[in-house]
C-alpha cells in the first residue's frame, strides 16, 4: 500500500532544475503548493454590518512565493 503522502511528491528532476534556476520548474513547485499558498493567504473578514467574507491577500501570496523561491535557490546538498 502506498502512503498518501508519497503519491503526490514533486519529481526530483523538477526540484533539481529549480535549484539551478529554471523558472518553469519553479512554476511547477508553485503549482504543486498552490492550495497551501492559497490557504495561508486567505482570511475571514467582517464588514461593518457583521457579514463575513473571505479576503485573499495578493501581497502575502507574492511574499510567500519569494520565500519559496529563495529557499529553493539557496538549497545545498
Amino acid at each position: 500500500m502506498i502512503c498518501e503522502y508519497t503519491q503526490n511528491l514533486l519529481n526530483q528532476n523538477t526540484i533539481d532544475l529549480a535549484i539551478i534556476g529554471d523558472e518553469n520548474a519553479l512554476s511547477e513547485i508553485f503549482k504543486h503548493y498552490s492550495s497551501l499558498i492559497r490557504k495561508h493567504c486567505t482570511k475571514k473578514c467582517y464588514d461593518i454590518n457583521g457579514n463575513s467574507y473571505l479576503y485573499f491577500d495578493e501581497d502575502k501570496e507574492q511574499k510567500l512565493k519569494e520565500h519559496i523561491a529563495a529557499a529553493v535557490r539557496n538549497y545545498r546538498f
